[in-house]
């Protein structure tokens, strides 16, 4: 498969799966809300797609509030019109034609005015007059009424006395009857009997929401009221033309032609959302047909969503949360009440079911989560890119690429950029503080001065500013000098001299580096003359030592070979064989030194197991062991601990650590000799109880340095010093810490990776 046909079956499989997602979460919260009795426009599916509206919830709901509001007519009102504004002034399912909405408005405004409401906020009830009703409705003709009180008539828009004879002369478009006298109604629909009341007992959900059950009745004064309702089978729009005022403005004015209008876009919203569950179930499959390529369309994405800094993400999470707690403060505000916030347990259901009824906020839900899963499935070993590790890596990259004059004259930007943003902030609270200042009857002269003085403070500052940026520029740029020749220094440029003007705020510190280096020059070249000539002497002298003491050590050898020599004699001669022996010990120790102090101390390098030379330096001073006096612990891993030294060096160094130990070490104490490893260094330490005390000011790596100097044992100081120098040699670190009367050594060596 090419890459191009890859890539075409990876959008298409991500594409399918995030419309059917989206298509069928619409769907799965529409069906849910119809299954909670909340349909689209608030209509049941059974009513949407009722060939006839007359047999509808709405349409009976719509007969049994006009008879209510009939009856209240009758019998002199007011009339509650709480959730029927919309049939008396202007509600959102008036259908307008605006021309001039100013105009408009002020019609509105003037109707309302001229209805002069009563409304009580202890009932939350709109109460209007009859009469207001009666002029509000009268004209539309979908429903006709005729609304009597004690055998007179009160109310109607019957002109032509339809009602009179009840349902036998309606006109033909008329097809819906109903009466309401002595307390109860009827109902005829296409010339048939409708049973109202069934088993005439009231309940929640009966269909007839009107007075005549057993246990829904009325008072005797209502008992007087008559009502005859007839009811147009296709209703149409009345539209009443408002042009005394010359507005242009219509309104419409027949509530029954906007309940079946509002069943026909429940139908059409049903029949979109069926399609919609179609599409989605199709792109379903298409999705689980190619679901194998979605993955690689999640990579993507994942790649996309690990570019973008967490701090956005979690602006994200919160914008989100936000919406939502919005969300749920709208609905407690509109329909509870900011008072209500004691009443959780009831307000919860609702405001929980608002959030989650809604399609569009379940999506952001989702699709929140769902990016933010997939990002972490696909990046959670990948650094976290955050947007201060971005600025920081930014202005540390800057910061290289620049030297150290660009360096200091761009830490002073933010300072600069951030007194402008102040001052422009401050010019923008003067300019609205001045507005208002003016528009509430000021003075337009204080206006303008003070204007003017933040302006003038605008200005100053920004020439300060200047001038201390170009003071600073100058002032960088010596700076920058100055560092570069302390680079110089560093790097042992003794010679040249660094020059600034001598009124420069730097004139005497750039003198004081001069003197400085010429100072290190010169006692940098004595002590160099010192160390050249200490090892020429020492180099010297061992060489001229070497000969008499050949010649010395050979007597010897040959006086131990006489026989018949006295017993004095042949002490002498065991003393001379110990001290001369001794002196070749340290001439040769001391020439060693001074090879590895001028590094010409030959070391063959080579791969070796660190952990088997130590046993064997301990298996060859085993006898030395035996005939001490204290005992030696040692911890050796068994596998090998492979480093890059010359072993016959480092034998020399764990010899010297260990002779060191056993002459000095308490009696009866115990040497410890370990070896410990870690992903990169191999550490051995030897630690001993010293049997003096060990002064804490000597450092012991010197020449000739030893712990007590009264020492009479035949030590030359010289075995630490040369342990040193040999670790050090083949790339080692020596170290000594002491502690109270415990000696501890380390040597350290980097350890072979595979």
């Amino acid at each position: 498969m090419d890459i191009k046909s890859k890539k075409c079956k990876v959008i298409a499989a991500w594409a399918a799966f995030f419309l059917s997602i989206c298509l069928l979460v619409e769907s799965g919260v529409t069906a849910l809300n119809v299954l909670s009795g909340n349909g689209p426009c608030g209509v049941r599916a059974k009513d949407a797609f009722s060939s006839d509206y007359e047999d509808t919830r709405e349409f009976r709901r719509f007969v049994s509030d006009y008879l209510d509001t009939f009856l209240s007519m009758a019998t002199g009102g007011p009339v509650n019109w709480y959730g029927r504004y919309g049939d008396v002034a202007y509600s959102n399912d008036t259908a307008w034609n605006i021309g001039d909405i100013e105009n408009t408005a002020t019609a509105v405004a003037e109707e309302i005015a001229e209805q002069s409401w009563d409304y009580s906020e202890d009932d939350w009830e709109y109460t209007v007059s009859p009469k207001q009703v009666h002029a509000s409705i009268k004209n539309d003709k979908n429903l006709l009424y005729d609304i009597r009180y004690d055998g007179k008539s009160v109310f109607t828009n019957d002109d032509e006395g339809v009602l009179k004879n009840g349902e036998k002369n309606l006109p033909s478009d008329y097809n819906f009857y109903l009466s309401f006298a002595d307390g109860k109604a009827s109902v005829v629909k296409d010339k048939k009997a409708v049973d109202v009341y069934g088993d005439n007992l009231y309940r929640e959900d009966s269909k007839w929401q009107i007075p005549g059950y057993k246990n829904y009745t009325v008072d005797d004064k209502t008992k007087k009221a008559e009502v005859r309702m007839a009811v147009r089978k296709t209703p149409v729009n009345y539209v009443q033309g408002n042009y005394s005022n010359n507005s242009g403005s219509y309104y419409g004015t027949s509530s029954l032609y906007d309940t079946v209008r509002n069943l026909k876009q429940a139908k059409n919203a049903y029949i979109a959302q069926i399609v919609k569950f179609i599409v989605g179930l199709i792109l379903l499959g298409i999705y689980l047909a190619l679901r194998k390529y979605k993955k690689d369309g999640d990579r993507a994405i994942a790649v996309c969503t690990g570019r973008i800094w967490i701090e956005c993400k979690a602006g994200l999470v919160i914008l989100v949360i936000a919406g939502g707690i919005a969300g749920l403060n709208n609905y407690i505000d509109i329909y509870y009440g900011w008072g209500y916030y004691e009443y959780a347990a009831e307000v919860l259901y609702p405001m929980m079911y608002s959030l989650f009824a809604n399609p569009i906020l379940v999506l952001v839900f989702f699709w929140t989560l769902y990016l933010f899963v997939n990002d972490y499935r696909y990046n959670k070993k990948k650094p976290r890119k955050t947007l201060v590790k971005d600025i920081q890596k930014l202005l540390q990259t800057r910061n290289m690429e620049y030297p150290f004059q660009k360096k200091m004259i761009r830490k002073f930007s933010p300072v600069m950029i951030s007194g402008i943003l102040l001052s422009v902030i401050a010019a923008l609270a003067c300019f609205v503080t001045g507005y208002y200042l003016y528009d509430d009857g000021g003075s337009f002269g204080v206006v303008l001065l003070l204007v003017a003085m933040v302006v003038l403070v605008i200005v100053l500052l920004v020439g300060m500013m200047k001038q201390y940026a170009s003071d600073n520029q100058v002032f960088a740029s010596e700076i920058g000098r100055l560092v570069d020749q302390i680079s110089k220094v560093h790097d042992g440029n003794m010679t040249d001299k660094l020059k600034v003007p001598e009124d420069s705020d730097l004139y005497e510190a750039v003198q004081q580096l001069n003197d400085i280096q010429s100072g290190m020059d010169t006692a940098l070249s004595e002590r160099m003359k010192s160390e050249r000539m200490k090892v020429e002497l020492v180099s010297n002298v061992s060489h001229d030592i070497k000969t008499p003491l050949t010649s010395i050590i050979s007597y010897v050898e040959l006086m131990k070979q006489e026989e018949n020599l006295p017993e004095d004699v042949k002490d002498y001669i065991r003393i001379l064989d110990i001290k001369s022996q001794r002196l070749k010990s340290m001439v040769q120790d001391v020439f060693e030194i001074s090879k590895a102090a001028s590094r010409q101390l030959p070391v063959d390098l080579e791969d070796l197991d660190l952990g088997k030379l130590l046993r064997q330096t301990l298996a060859d001073m085993e006898e030395q062991i035996e005939e001490s006096s204290v005992t030696v612990k040692a911890q050796i891993p068994a596998d090998a601990v492979m480093i890059h030294a010359d072993g016959s060096r480092l034998y020399r160094v764990f010899q010297n650590l260990l002779q060191n130990a056993l002459k000095y070490s308490l009696n009866g104490s115990r040497v410890f000799i370990t070896l410990k490893t870690d992903s990169k260094t191999a550490k051995t330490t030897v630690k001993n109880i010293s049997q003096d005390e060990i002064p804490s000011e000597i450092d012991f790596t010197e020449r000739f340095v030893r712990g007590d100097e009264s020492r009479t044992d035949g030590g030359s100081g010289l075995g630490l010093s040369i342990a040193r120098s040999f670790t050090e040699a083949c790339g080692g670190v020596f170290g000594i810490e002491v502690d109270a009367d415990l000696f501890v050594v380390t040597v350290e060596f980097p350890i072979l990776q595979d």
